[in-house]
């Protein structure tokens, strides 16, 4: 066994789970830190890390790649006093890379007996180009840094011929064979006949005093919905905006033709009101009623109003609305 670094550490006492630490400073012992706790008090307990390029004769090596070897022993102690035992090692970053794999890979393989058992360590940190692990085992002993071990061949089971079994039948009777029947000719298959589709329907219970009570609500709302539109129909008010005008028909009488030209004599009034107001200024369409009132009062003719108001600069549209809304009652009649 080649020794390449050691590190030692000697602890005085170490209390009952008491759990002490170890850090190790060598720079070529891939190990950081030592962290273990014992089950009972223990006085001048020693502990060593060894870096070994390969273990001891008699100790086989690892069939995987391995980045290093450790033997970690321990003196003033048993194994079975240890609770908890934790390492936390460096891998180099660079030897990852050569052997083309990736931190997830990187196994702790500890001698247990005569067998090398793997731990599956978890990534601590990465820094200056090397890998911080941290894992926890069950003791001190030889350990190995490097990758999974390879999975074993499993050797496929091979089945041993069996031996084929004849099955006898019965023989037939004479009267059988007589009639031409076998064994496998009297089974019988029973028939099973599928039920009914409506077999496993069944009603809901239905509450009829419910029903007849909804019955009566939907045909009130609606006899009171039909008597309100035949009382709307009946006694029905129409509300015309501007000049008030209100028609009642009553028992389905229409209004006459005389109220619908006068509506719409009206409602022609007011539309040319409106455009007369957005030409003109309210004060000039008074002061041009005042002066076609004034003509009429005073006898004048339409022609010689009309000739003085288009002389005056209004136009025909205007005019021709004041002549005939101010023309006295007389003149309408006379002229139509």
């Amino acid at each position: 066994m080649t020794v390449i670094a050691k590190a030692s550490r000697f602890f005085t006492e170490i209390g009952e789970n008491e759990t002490v630490t170890y850090s190790v400073l060598n720079t070529q012992i891939p190990v950081r830190t030592l962290r273990m706790a014992l089950v009972r008090d223990r006085a001048d307990v020693s502990v060593s890390v060894v870096a070994v390029r390969e273990p001891e004769k008699g100790v086989d090596l690892i069939s995987s790649p391995v980045y290093a070897y450790l033997w970690v022993y321990h003196g003033g102690v048993d194994q079975e006093d240890f609770k908890s035992v934790a390492l936390e090692f460096d891998v180099a970053y660079s030897w990852l890379e050569e052997q083309g794999v990736t931190s997830d890979e990187v196994r702790l393989h500890r001698l247990e007996g005569e067998r090398w058992t793997a731990y599956d360590p978890r990534v601590k940190a990465i820094t200056n180009g090397t890998v911080t692990f941290v894992v926890e085992v069950p003791g001190l002993s030889y350990f190995a840094i490097g990758l999974p071990l390879p999975a074993q061949e499993i050797s496929p089971t091979v089945l041993e011929p069996v031996d084929p079994v004849e099955v006898s039948r019965p023989e037939a009777s004479q009267e059988e064979e007589e009639e031409g029947l076998s064994h496998s000719a009297n089974l019988v298959v029973p028939v099973v006949q599928a039920p009914p589709f409506w077999a496993g329907w069944s009603l809901p219970k239905v509450s009829w005093s419910g029903v007849l009570l909804a019955a009566i609500v939907v045909l009130a709302l609606g006899g009171a919905a039909w008597g309100g539109v035949l009382l709307y129909s009946k006694n029905m008010k129409v509300f015309v905006p501007g000049t008030a005008m209100v028609r009642r028909r009553r028992n389905g009488q229409a209004g006459s033709i005389d109220d619908l030209r006068e509506r719409y004599a009206q409602v022609k009034e007011e539309q040319d009101l409106v455009r007369f107001h957005v030409r003109y200024a309210r004060d000039r369409i008074v002061e041009l009623k005042e002066f076609v009132a004034r003509a009429y009062q005073e006898g004048y003719e339409d022609e010689a109003i009309e000739a003085a108001l288009k002389q005056a600069g209004w136009d025909d549209d205007i005019i021709h609305h004041m002549l005939q809304r101010l023309r006295p009652k007389e003149r309408k009649e006379s002229s139509s």
